[in-house]
């Protein structure tokens, strides 16, 4: 019971939920590299997890990224569980949006939806500007 109404709870909630979205995230970026690469990167020698590191994660920086920003947008968003496994007096913006809203104070929880579009749309702003100077760089070579 303890660990279903705290912060450490709500977290592994969060975790559970929400890992699909990174896992296809990034199961769709290791789509993309073919098998040999990491075969002909053993053949010469080099140890798996050099390959990893200097072959297959500069390879899939990208769907990193777009996972992590997925799965911000979502934790900004969720409520379900966030209302269900909040500590006491833990509110989010989500929460408090909610509460506002289901007591009809729509003025009181504007400030927190536009915190939320605000944030959202910032970080999506930042992906999309990295987005175009990863392909701008593509160009270029």
């Amino acid at each position: 019971m303890i660990f279903s109404i705290s912060l450490f709870g709500l977290i592994i909630a969060l975790i559970i939920r929400l890992i699909s979205i990174s896992n296809n995230s990034l199961e769709s970026g290791l789509d993309k590299i073919a098998k040999s690469i990491d075969d002909a990167s053993r053949m010469i020698g080099r140890r798996p997890s050099t390959t990893y590191f200097r072959i297959i994660i500069p390879q899939i920086k990208l769907s990193i990224l777009a996972g992590f920003f997925l799965v911000l947008v979502d934790t900004m968003k969720e409520l379900p569980i966030t209302l269900l496994l909040r500590p006491f007096n833990f509110n989010t913006l989500a929460t408090s949006l909610y509460e506002y809203s289901s007591d009809e104070l729509f003025e009181l929880g504007a400030l927190h939806a536009f915190t939320i579009i605000i944030f959202l749309s910032v970080a999506i702003y930042f992906f999309d500007s990295f987005l175009e100077k990863k392909i701008v760089l593509k160009d270029k070579k």
